[in-house]
């Protein structure tokens, strides 16, 4: 019996070939996207899980809150919290915390030197936490002694040419700082949020932090719980931390701090305001989205199944008839039914691994991502197999229980006549197709036009042709970057060099540090407020706007410790109605102690300004000098370089450079890069969108040539009666497809309500974007695309009905 149900599934198969061709196009594009989909959320989702305890490590941040109730959130800790935990607490079983470094370290040995990307320091415990694999080494000690270094395989490589070569070796950081290679470990995976090149011991730097006070917040810290803690009871105890070894540091200054614990697996997709998170993040709202569009890509695909096999269901209802005449049961019916949608299925899928196979690695390029298909997970496979089952089920169910319904006298005698709620079924079915389509058609518009605003947007300073060098710490630096400064601005293709504590769009382009800060009825307020120490030049250099006051003067000496110039921003916290003159304290201790010669005035209001990207609110900012006797000091040197030979000037730069200091290698990138840079994640994940989206909207039109076949089918007496009455081919078109183009007009009105939510929703990822109600022309447009697509794939079905010979269609009449 099942035998002869395979061989009649094909023969149907076969017979219908324009039919079949249809479907197996829909269903393999329509799994194809949703495994993509898939493996790109799957990826997505994995990130830290391959750590052997990674449900029981968390990741312990703190706040501040000072006078003002405004906490302020920071994914970095203190450098005494790890140990704190690990004393106090006997549910931490380790508590490991990371220096955080993200700038390029020079790496010596012996004649070869490279720049390795965030080198970190890590406590001894460190692999006793993480499960990354030591392939030399002894995991327990490789981080005890000081001065040892733990190298990724990739790094050891690149410095002894064999891993095997590694051990003992001593290679320097930094030019004055020898490091024993301890250990070589395997490369991070692409799915963590920590990656590095290389970890050194903190024993190493131990006694740079022995006296450091409970104000900073430089390290992360990390926590290994014992199972079975209640996450949430400790959460409420490890706040005990404050009262026993801060409150009494802070009360003099009305202040408090808290802590956060967030689960290591959680970390990538974390929605949370930390001031300092450095990690390029996911977004979970933008998997949702991506979830939602693979399983209506799914679901839009078997119903284009469905339609087609009901626009077939009047050629078919003689052969029903037939079959129920010399006895089979209903059952039967719905078996063979359902085989064929299945064995449709099947082989739309293995098309759909060629499709995936032959499209991932552009996608993988799109992602930037490493996604394959893992044959031998058995999981996979699982999932694969119920994928075809779910797909072939859900498409041929209601063929399968709509086909066998026909009762055999009617269709005998040539009275087949449509189930009216089938035909309500049909249609609701195309107004959901067409509904994602127009919802998709929105959406592709307004993540194109955002992404447009945040590249053309004024930042509030001129980033265009801004060369960024590091300037390494270094006795001798001081001199050395004063004289490569000279140098540049003799040269007519620069026009400004300055220097800078940070740089706009790395690390939150700024500093953040609590100072006492005059409040409107002058008394002194201790805020937590983000600064930026600067040279004389950079305001100048940068082209920020003046809205009061003056900029710093290189006349007046006292502006180095006694001036300050704020952003709109910090007026408007500090709700001033005059600024100039207010009094903020500046020193060194991050609580901000009032002490003789800090006592600096607010010279100057800029207009805000961004540094960093448009996710984020510009935040207040205090812009203080750099002293002119260590101003070269500073970590970064801005060089305003001309367009014009542009490839020349470059070139000038890089001599220079080396010109003065064979040392250190040239370090550096446009500012306008790092900016675009901070967008990348969106601008890929707009591309994946965009491109799901087209295909979406491809395979709904087929589902829409289903029903425009079946209407046909159903209407092709009716078609030649008109035509034998003298009714053109125009007023046929317009008769038949005002029902598709009334389906497609309630179908722009329920994806307009859901691209509205959809885009809303994707809009607060972003501090400033253009209000929704500004799109409101998209709203109409994907209304007409939608009804001009309608009409064209209808038009295709009409036109070929309308050929038919009227003698052909009438003779039995």
């Amino acid at each position: 019996m099942l035998k002869n149900y395979f061989k009649i599934s094909f023969r149907n198969l076969t017979r219908h070939k324009v039919y079949t061709l249809i479907n197996l196009a829909g269903l393999s594009i329509g799994m194809a996207c949703a495994l993509l989909l898939y493996l790109y959320i799957n990826d997505e989702l994995s990130f830290d899980r391959y750590h052997k305890n990674s449900d029981h490590i968390y990741r312990v941040s703190c706040y501040f809150e000072l006078a003002d109730k405004k906490p302020q959130y920071f994914a970095s800790s203190n450098v005494n919290l790890a140990e704190a935990l690990s004393r106090d607490y006997p549910e931490v079983l380790h508590a490991v915390r990371l220096h955080r470094g993200t700038a390029k370290k020079p790496l010596t040995y012996k004649d070869k030197k490279l720049y390795a990307n965030g080198i970190q320091y890590a406590d001894s415990n460190y692999f006793q936490v993480f499960s990354h694999r030591l392939i030399k080494g002894n995991p327990k000690t490789a981080l005890v002694k000081p001065n040892s270094i733990v190298l990724t395989r990739t790094l050891a490589k690149k410095l002894f040419g064999r891993v095997g070569n590694a051990l003992g070796k001593v290679v320097q950081l930094f030019d004055y700082q020898n490091n024993t290679v301890t250990g070589v470990m395997e490369d991070i995976p692409a799915n963590s949020h920590l990656k590095f090149p290389a970890l050194v011991s903190y024993s190493t730097i131990k006694d740079s932090y022995a006296n450091q006070g409970w104000g900073s917040a430089n390290f992360l810290t990390y926590a290994l719980l014992k199972p079975g803690t209640d996450i949430d009871q400790f959460r409420k105890k490890v706040q005990g931390i404050f009262d026993k070894y801060i409150a009494a540091e802070f009360k003099p200054f009305n202040a408090k701090a808290g802590f956060l614990l967030d689960k290591l697996t959680d970390l990538h997709l974390l929605d949370f305001p930390y001031e300092d998170e450095t990690t390029i993040r996911g977004n979970r709202g933008y998997l949702n989205i991506l979830g939602a569009v693979a399983l209506f890509i799914l679901i839009i695909a078997a119903i284009n199944y469905m339609n087609l096999a009901t626009a077939r269901s009047a050629g078919r209802a003689k052969e029903v008839g037939i079959r129920k005449v010399v006895g089979s049961y209903r059952s039967q019916l719905v078996v063979q039914f359902l085989l064929e949608s299945i064995i449709l299925t099947f082989i739309s899928f293995i098309l759909s691994i060629i499709l995936v196979e032959f499209t991932l690695p552009y996608f993988n390029y799109v992602s930037e991502k490493q996604l394959f298909i893992d044959y031998s997970n058995f999981a996979i496979i699982g999932l694969l197999l119920g994928v075809i089952v779910f797909v072939g089920v859900l498409s041929g169910s209601y063929p399968a229980f709509f086909l066998s319904s026909f009762q055999p006298v009617r269709v005998l005698k040539g009275k087949y006549v449509s189930n009216r709620n089938a035909s309500f079924l049909r249609k609701g079915l195309v107004i959901f197709q067409f509904s994602v389509s127009i919802t998709m058609i929105i959406g592709t518009w307004i993540v194109y036009n955002q992404l447009q605003y945040i590249r053309g947007k004024d930042l509030g300073f001129n980033k265009d042709k801004v060369l960024v060098l590091r300037t390494f710490p270094d006795s001798t630096n001081i001199k050395r970057n004063a004289n490569i400064r000279a140098d540049l601005l003799k040269y007519k293709g620069v026009s400004g060099v300055t220097f800078t504590s940070n740089v706009p769009a790395q690390d939150g382009g700024s500093s953040t540090n609590a100072y006492p800060v005059e409040t409107v009825d002058g008394k002194m307020l201790v805020t937590l407020t983000h600064i930026l120490a600067i040279g004389h030049d950079y305001v100048q250099m940068m082209g920020l706007k003046l809205k009061q006051g003056r900029f710093f003067d290189k006349k007046l000496p006292q502006d180095t410790a006694k001036a300050v110039i704020v952003n709109e921003a910090f007026v408007r916290k500090m709700k001033w109605k005059k600024a100039l003159g207010k009094k903020v304290y500046l020193e060194t201790d991050s609580l901000g102690k009032l002490r003789k010669g800090y006592d600096a005035q607010v010279i100057g209001v800029v207009k805000n300004f961004h540094l960093t990207s448009l996710h984020k609110k510009i935040e207040p900012l205090i812009l203080r000098l750099i002293p002119i006797a260590v101003e070269t000091k500073a970590g970064f040197m801005l060089v305003r370089v001309k367009a014009q030979n542009l490839k020349r000037n470059l070139k000038y730069v890089t001599d220079t450079w080396y010109k003065h200091d064979k040392k250190y290698a040239f370090d550096s990138y446009f500012l306008d890069d790092k900016f675009e840079a901070l967008y990348k994640a969106d601008e890929k994940r707009g591309e994946i969108f965009m491109a799901f989206s087209g295909l979406t909207i491809f395979i709904a039109c087929l589902g829409l040539l289903g029903l425009a076949s079946f209407t046909a089918e159903q209407r092709v007496k009716e078609i030649g009666m008109r035509k034998v009455l003298g009714a053109s081919i125009l007023s046929i078109l317009r008769l038949l497809s005002f029902d598709f183009l009334r389906l497609v007009l309630w179908a722009s009105f329920f994806g307009g309500i859901a691209g509205a939510f959809m885009m809303h929703q994707w809009l607060q990822n972003f501090a400033y974007h253009r209000p929704l109600y500004s799109h409101w022309f998209v709203f109409i447009f994907s209304a007409i695309l939608a009804l001009i697509i309608a009409l064209l794939t209808v038009s295709v079905q009409v036109l070929k009905v309308s050929q038919v010979n009227p003698i052909e269609v009438l003779k039995d009449e």
